[in-house]
């Protein structure tokens, strides 16, 4: 993350953490086009100590729609990323909010990546830059949105849209970023299904959405899927927890999208087939009687499968977390025992 200058001075108040972070991220740019690579969102968080208490300080950057958050056993759950700050350019980037909790988010929109979004230009239009005070035992965790909003009421089918933001209408989001791009190259499938009117489900507006979800994700944490508990009580529990979480609420959708008949058609006369090679090899067996449909079919039958998938809570998307302790570190003590183990060049102040 930090640059050959700048390791070798001390890194002293959270504004230098901040420009390492965005020096980062413009290296990262680079190595995506000397690479020929594609588009990806990216989020990095970096927890220090601070000079003037026992507390930390968590700094992160990020761009897209990959989050940061803090859980707390005392406080809940809290998203880093929503603050939004004043526009300042720092080493030519644009910092600004990461998305507004107040407007309808259309979730196939990443809103922002790193990579050859226009021409060899990234789409900076939500990098942001947060900070945020935690504590000892507080675990900072950062998701890709496959895991974030598979705790949103509405992905979660347990609440709807107001009839009139029903998906693609009154969504906040750059146009020229979600008709040219998706991260990754590929077309993402949509996270909010179309609003049932009739429906008996309650509405939620944008801000709830945010609320809810953030409700949602701290009761799995501490109550677990079963709603007994234990609570989480490190870093990989938490991971583990939240990966198990995505898996088991888009298990529906993946069994719509894994069934063979969407690619493959049984010949007339497949029973047959199967007696008369039955003491053939089972590669045998299994293949005889199948044949693969032709690609317009296959997407034909796509297609109609899509009726089944809005009908199913969950969003597929790519699931990624990683978690970190607050206080723990390897080789050292944590603070917790009671000693200490910070050298004077490890604590921080804090500089907006």
């Amino acid at each position: 993350m930090f640059s050959g200058a700048a390791s070798t001075t001390p890194v002293t108040n959270t504004t230098e953490v901040f420009v390492a972070l965005l020096r980062s991220f413009h290296a990262a740019h680079n190595l995506i086009l000397q690479e020929d690579g594609m588009l990806t969102t990216l989020t990095t968080a970096v927890v220090l100590p601070l000079i003037s208490s026992e507390r930390y300080v968590v700094c992160v950057c990020n761009v897209g729609d990959s989050l940061a958050y803090v859980y707390s056993a005392t406080h809940g759950v809290r998203e880093i990323t929503k603050a939004r700050v004043q526009l300042v350019k720092v080493l030519m980037f644009v910092c600004a909010g990461s998305h507004d909790i107040h407007c309808m988010r259309d979730m196939r929109d990443a809103l922002g990546a790193l990579g050859p979004v226009d021409g060899q230009n990234p789409e900076l239009n939500n990098l942001t830059c947060s900070l945020t005070e935690v504590e000892s035992g507080d675990i900072v965790f950062l998701t890709s949105d496959g895991v974030s909003d598979n705790f949103d009421p509405v992905v979660g089918k347990f609440a709807v849209l107001p009839p009139s933001q029903s998906e693609g209408e009154g969504f906040r989001g750059n146009t020229k970023t979600r008709d040219s791009f998706r991260p990754g190259g590929v077309l993402r499938s949509p996270g909010d299904p179309l609003n049932p009117h009739n429906s008996s489900l309650p509405t939620v507006q944008a801000y709830q959405r945010h609320e809810l979800s953030l409700l949602r994700m701290d009761d799995l944490l501490k109550h677990g899927v079963s709603g007994q508990g234990p609570p989480v009580g490190d870093a990989r529990s938490l991971c583990e927890l939240l990966l198990d979480f995505s898996t088991r609420l888009t298990a529906a959708k993946r069994h719509i999208l894994e069934d063979p008949d969407l690619y493959y058609t049984v010949n007339p006369g497949s029973e047959q087939v199967l007696v008369a090679h039955n003491e053939e090899s089972l590669e045998h067996e299994i293949a005889a009687p199948v044949t693969e449909l032709s690609r317009t079919e296959q997407r034909t039958r796509r297609k109609r499968a899509c009726e089944k998938l809005v009908m199913v809570p969950g969003k597929l998307d790519h699931a990624t977390v990683v978690a970190y302790t607050v206080g723990e570190y390897k080789g050292g003590h944590s603070p917790k025992d009671g000693r200490t183990n910070h050298s004077d060049e490890l604590l921080l102040e804090t500089v907006l």
